[in-house]
């Protein structure tokens, strides 16, 4: 094996350091009865939180939702479903209203009847949007406390949905939903606070994410310049591209989270519900899997922890957008850095 592979995956590192230092603190190469070196901090592994946003309903649908069958609509949640119950994991989705898109009844009796089955799998419900405008989420016009205005409003239009929907098939809003928030877009700069205000204003958690796959570029909301940079990939390509996203993440993430011993931390993962993500859920998976064995030698539990819903967490991911080249004049759509 060559030096040059050792140094560019850590997993092929010559293993003598760490055998050298053990045996240093053991006194058997020293002879001393004190360590010379600190032993590490021995942290409790981060948990791994699988969250999903933009559901129920796919977010890369070609045409508007009335022009498809209730089963058609639900397909992609339905596969990411049977994925996560194959797994024994649990997740957090963040429901999206449906925008300017106008639900039939039979739309309507869909979303009612996925809620119900995300519900019924053992997942986290929380909120996301009614409708993810630019224009409210990312880009407001006004200073932040103002800008908080217009987010609060679509966060309402939100809610009266939900009620909408869900109370005709039977279901409790109330009981369904957990309070938890995610900004769509993620959230940067100045439309960060706003959206935290509007959140807190309810009483819901707010969070970002530690990784984001980057499996929404083909969504019909993503960011032209994203949309034109990634067609380009075969799908072949693309799931590889995700794969490669999540091991640097999980292995950049879980240096940064050395903590005190005891301290809670969680690595978030952001994925989306979509019909791409339906079909290669399981391979990002087994990468998750891998990568958590390898750090912390041991399982992953892919679940929930009751922290996850309590804390407020500002962490973004922005690495997809602001590692991609700006359009000549024009500057960045997200600039900010991830951490406040």
């Amino acid at each position: 094996m060559s030096s040059e592979r050792a140094l560019l995956d850590p997993r092929h590192a010559p293993r003598w350091p760490a055998l050298l230092g053990s045996l240093l603190c053991a006194g058997v190469l020293a002879g001393c009865t004190e360590c010379p070196f600190p032993p590490p901090i021995q942290n409790p592994p981060a948990a791994i939180v699988l969250t999903f946003d933009d559901g129920p309903l796919p977010g890369d649908l070609a045409r508007p939702p009335a022009e498809y069958s209730a089963d058609e609509l639900l397909q992609p949640l339905r596969a990411i479903l049977d994925t996560l119950e194959r797994n024994n994991a649990t997740a957090v989705f963040f429901i999206q209203g449906p925008g300017e898109e106008t639900l039939d009844a039979e739309g309507g009796a869909a979303f009612a009847t996925a809620l119900r089955e995300m519900y019924d799998g053992g997942h986290t419900l929380g909120y996301h949007a009614y409708h993810a405008d630019p224009a409210i989420w990312i880009r407001p016009c006004l200073f932040p406390p103002l800008a908080a205005l217009p987010m609060s409003a679509d966060l309402d239009r939100l809610v009266a949905f939900l009620d909408a929907v869900a109370l005709p098939a039977g279901l409790e809003p109330d009981a369904l939903f957990t309070p938890v928030f995610r900004q769509p877009f993620g959230g940067a700069g100045v439309s960060r606070v706003p959206a935290f205000l509007a959140a807190a204003a309810r009483g819901w958690t707010y969070r970002g994410f530690r990784i984001d796959s980057a499996d929404w570029a083909q969504n019909t909301d993503s960011f032209p310049i994203v949309a034109e940079s990634f067609a380009a990939l075969s799908e072949a390509q693309y799931v590889e591209y995700v794969v490669q996203r999540l091991q640097d993440g999980l292995r950049h993430t879980a240096d940064e989270l050395q903590r005190e011993p005891g301290e809670f931390a969680v690595i978030d993962v952001l994925f989306h519900v979509n019909s791409f993500t339906a079909a290669h859920l399981q391979t990002w998976v087994d990468t998750l899997q891998g990568e958590y064995q390898f750090l912390y030698g041991m399982t992953a539990d892919f679940a929930v922890p009751e922290e996850y819903v309590r804390e407020n967490n500002f962490f973004v991911d922005l690495s997809v957008v602001t590692q991609l080249p700006a359009p000549p004049g024009e500057s960045r759509l997200l600039a900010a850095p991830s951490q406040p």
